[in-house]
């Protein structure tokens, strides 16, 4: 009995551990920051927003570290930011429509930031959250969700990622 009282209290420490070994996020402190049109650009293509977070890193892997205070600009062909880190974007969602170029797919957007010298540079591309394809649903599974996949591509808009993450080497 007392080797599972033992198992048991090394797994609770071992969960505490583990749990006190995560780090949490910086806070975002500032207000929402709205992303701006580039010249040019339609609006017509605008099918809403969304916030995207952008977050600056140094160092790699298990020894990657959030820092806050890195400035950076958000930039596409049909949107602009400038802001500093850990910032909330306000960013469009683009309409996805077969009479748009690329059936409206907007262009990546490419988040660069400067710290200490220092320069880190991202590429996020906006994706369309549509049916996954069934697999193993056969020839009448993949017929189908092509079907409603089509269907979908119509009403589903083009959004970029919530979470932009850009490392910067060298900041201590």
């Amino acid at each position: 009995m007392k080797w599972k009282q033992r198992a048991s209290l090394g797994g609770i420490l071992a969960s505490v551990t583990l749990l006190g070994a995560c780090v949490q996020p910086i806070e975002v402190t500032q207000a929402p920051i709205k992303a701006d049109y580039k010249p040019g650009f339609s609006v017509d293509r605008v099918a809403g927003e969304s916030a995207v977070t952008v977050r600056s890193f140094t160092g790699v892997e298990k020894e990657r570290k959030e820092f806050s205070g890195a400035a950076c600009v958000l930039e596409s062909d049909e949107i602009r930011a400038s802001f500093t880190t850990p910032a909330e974007i306000i960013v469009p969602k683009f309409r996805q429509r077969k009479e748009f170029a690329s059936r409206g797919r907007p262009t990546s957007a490419r988040v660069v930031c400067k710290a200490a010298g220092s320069t880190g540079i991202a590429s996020f591309d906006a994706t369309d959250k549509q049916v996954q394809t069934a697999t193993n649903a056969g020839v009448g599974g993949a017929i189908l969700t092509a079907v409603v996949s089509g269907a979908i591509a119509g009403s589903t808009s083009w959004k970029y990622p919530g979470i932009m993450s850009v490392t910067v080497q060298g900041v201590e």
